[in-house]
């Protein structure tokens, strides 16, 4: 069951962030097929291991893009990726000792993560370098080169 469904709203225009982003989104659902039909939590834990590892990389994607275009919410970034991981890692150890409340706290996380970072703060960030138009960006803006 995909319980987040990628639509065109939700791109930056920056193809390969919106490829990740994608990619996320895809386990993500599988994480959470996994973690509401598995009596057995281990296909979960290896897919949240992929969704932590997967994320690490993209965050490094993310920042060099922003520290390219000298972005000035990289540090307000920077510290949202730490969180994420630290959040990650408290709810890893729950999730992997079988704490009842982890799996709802770990999805509604990842929802949350998911919702405001992606759809909000990354999207700022594309606003910036003119590829996301807003409702005050010119419409005039230049592709710049987005190759990591």
């Amino acid at each position: 069951m995909s319980y987040f469904i990628w639509k065109n709203s939700f791109n930056t225009n920056i193809h390969e962030i919106d490829a990740q982003h994608q990619h996320i989104f895809s386990v993500f659902n599988r994480l959470s097929d996994a973690v509401q039909c598995s009596e057995d939590n281990y296909s979960a834990i290896i897919l949240l291991r992929e969704m932590n590892d997967y994320a690490s990389s993209h965050f490094k994607t993310e920042e060099k893009l922003m520290a390219r275009f000298a972005y000035k919410g990289l540090d307000s970034q920077i510290k949202q990726h730490s969180y994420y991981r630290e959040q990650m890692i408290l709810l890893s150890n729950a999730f992997e000792t079988k704490n009842a409340s982890a799996c709802t706290s770990l999805l509604q996380f990842l929802t949350d993560w998911l919702l405001n970072h992606i759809l909000q703060e990354d999207m700022k960030f594309a606003e910036v370098t003119g590829l996301k138009k807003s409702s005050t960006m010119s419409t005039e803006s230049r592709r710049p080169d987005m190759s990591v």
